[in-house]
């Protein structure tokens, strides 16, 4: 069943209102008051990295377990305590997939972004880790 919101060439939906939310740019609201750059900015990398989470799909399912696992992941890495501060092995095995799957998926989204966190291990660390595995 296809998506008729979606729109392959662009890979991302329709927006839901005909409504130019461009034309507010500098505008002043009259229900909200002057516009403020902040939230600008925080809808911009918010809508980039819903677009990193949600891929194009190649089929409804497919982009679903992808997309999923990789919010689960991004939410671990960014505000883990809003899961428990579990572990990525028990937030694996609770929504059924590997521990591995999400912390790659973690990891590509801290190279996308260019970000460090605290639950990260820096690039330096992680070719540390990998020259030690290959010593064995």
């Amino acid at each position: 069943m296809s998506d008729p919101a979606f729109v392959p060439e662009h890979h991302f939906p329709e927006p839901a209102a005909d409504f130019d939310w461009r034309a507010l740019d500098g505008e002043v609201l009259r229900t909200h008051g002057p516009r403020k750059p902040d939230l600008g900015l925080a809808a911009d990398g918010l809508t980039r990295m819903l677009q990193w989470c949600w891929p194009p799909r190649r089929s409804v399912r497919v982009g679903l377990r992808v997309g999923f696992r990789r919010f689960v992941a991004v939410s671990m890495t960014l505000r883990p305590e809003l899961l428990d501060n579990c572990t990525f092995a028990q937030v694996a095995r609770e929504v059924g997939v590997t521990k591995a799957a999400l912390s790659k998926h973690s990891v590509d989204f801290e190279r996308e972004f260019g970000l460090q966190f605290r639950r990260g291990r820096s690039a330096t660390a992680r070719a540390h880790m990998r020259a030690a595995r290959m010593r064995k």
